[in-house]
């Protein structure tokens, strides 16, 4: 597989590990919301996809700093390259925690979660939405995602101040719905709507407090903004371009259900940056040559076929078999 490299000169590769088979790619800069893509040239063959999306933030209530409960969603499929392509992987970042004091704005976490504006007569804020982690063929535009694992939404102050114990999860057909006391439900975002394509709804001032912001994905989540605050949607996940191979089975799973980590244990969502991998499935035999109905049987038969170059310490292997003879290794 090919190195990669940053879209901009902003962050570090140092999150960044290939062995040229698997390709692993952590949140890559130093801030929660102004970073940059991977990118590189993929050759023909299959490859496995695999999205995290990121953590929503924590919430203040009287001061206090509420960890976040909104948790980002995975996704998983397989993905056929026919040429030489350039694919772009966005990893997410977790959305910030509110504070006391306040900034002036919560961030939402990058790749679109949604930003938070403080209530400042107050010290009762949400947190910020998660940012989603989507892998990107043939151009970096928003459209030309394949795969999206949704971020989470952030807490809202009323979770603490009511026992109001849900926030809008990431990822799934359908991610996770708004919720304000004292019986407030708001919309999902899902695979056809949303706040917007990626980015979440940003969450702003209350009578009482801001409400959060809603995390981002193949659409981002909704906030919801009641009297004392209001917690903020988790977005929909998409795998509407990969599919089934072999054991791969194509999914996306929200934020509230057990997902795989990429170290292998599993939790309830994604906590924390998102992550995505890429994973070297095979090589595509490409025929330059035409073949014929028949052959002289006394002639030299020769056949030509491009296979897609291949990386430090790879190797290939091509098997002939004629008829019912035993394949012969060429």
């Amino acid at each position: 597989m090919n190195s990669w490299k940053l879209g901009r000169n902003i962050g570090s590769l140092s999150n960044y590990h290939s062995d040229g088979i698997i390709a692993s790619f952590g949140y890559p800069c130093s801030t929660n919301y102004d970073c940059t893509y991977y990118e590189s040239i993929l050759q023909p063959g299959l490859y496995k996809f695999e999205v995290w999306g990121a953590q929503g933030g924590g919430c203040t209530a009287d001061k206090v700093q509420y960890p976040s409960k909104g948790t980002g969603g995975y996704s998983v499929g397989v993905y056929k390259i026919s040429e030489p392509t350039k694919v772009y992987v966005f990893v997410g970042a977790k959305g910030e925690d509110a504070r006391y004091p306040p900034p002036s704005l919560i961030r939402g976490g990058f790749n679109g979660g949604g930003d938070v504006t403080p209530y400042t007569s107050d010290n009762d804020d949400g947190g910020a939405g998660g940012g989603s982690s989507d892998i990107r063929v043939g151009d970096k535009e928003v459209d030309y995602r394949v795969i999206v694992a949704g971020g989470g939404g952030g807490n809202g102050l009323d979770i603490y101040f009511f026992e109001y114990i849900e926030t809008g999860y990431g990822g799934g057909i359908e991610g996770g719905r708004p919720k304000a006391y004292p019986s407030l439900v708001g919309d999902s975002a899902n695979q056809t709507s949303g706040y917007q394509k990626l980015n979440g709804q940003p969450g702003g001032p209350t009578p009482e407090g801001s409400c959060a912001g809603a995390g981002g994905g193949y659409y981002g989540g909704y906030a919801l903004k009641g009297n004392d605050g209001g917690s903020a949607g988790g977005c929909s996940g998409y795998i509407g371009k990969v599919f089934d191979f072999k054991d791969i089975i194509a999914k996306t799973i929200p934020g509230n259900e057990s997902i795989i980590n990429p170290n292998g244990t599993t939790s309830i969502g994604r906590f924390g940056d998102g992550y995505a991998r890429i994973t070297l499935l095979g090589y595509l035999l490409i025929r330059q040559s035409p073949l014929l109905k028949s052959y002289d049987p006394s002639s030299t038969v020769s056949f030509l076929f491009t296979l897609s170059s291949l990386a430090v310490g790879e190797n290939a292997r091509i098997n002939r078999t004629i008829d019912s003879n035993d394949p012969v290794t060429i």
